[in-house]
């Protein structure tokens, strides 16, 4: 009897650090990654881009399973001198999506600085 007492304390207990293991590592891990960080995926991008829709779907959708914490996913195709069909295309997709920019390759940066917050570790 006074075995199966220790071996029932002694599973509590195992059970009981893993779970504040589990607790302190969420607390750590949340407050290690400020509030609106963004995950930017850069796309150069030029002449024809036949799959382009299927690029940009697959970007989408690889964004809403990536699990990350805080994140705001985001999609910057440079325009480096796509066609008509392409850019009509790369139009559609950002004015349906608030997370999809166009911009051309000399605009990056002034883009990047106007839009997001840069942190320096």
């Amino acid at each position: 009897m006074e075995i199966l007492n220790i071996t029932a304390i002694s599973i509590i207990i195992i059970t009981s650090i893993i779970g504040l293991a589990s607790i302190i590592s969420t607390i750590i891990h949340k407050s290690a990654i400020s509030q609106n960080q963004h995950l930017i995926s850069i796309v150069p991008l030029s002449g024809h881009v036949e799959k382009i829709e299927y690029i940009i779907r697959s970007m989408l959708i690889q964004f809403q399973q990536t699990n990350i914490v805080n994140s705001q996913p985001y999609i910057i195709i440079i325009d480096m001198g796509i066609d008509d069909e392409t850019k009509k295309i790369c139009y559609l997709f950002a004015e349906k999506n608030n997370n999809i920019s166009i911009c051309k390759k000399d605009e990056l940066p002034s883009f990047i600085n106007s839009n997001f917050i840069l942190y320096n570790k």
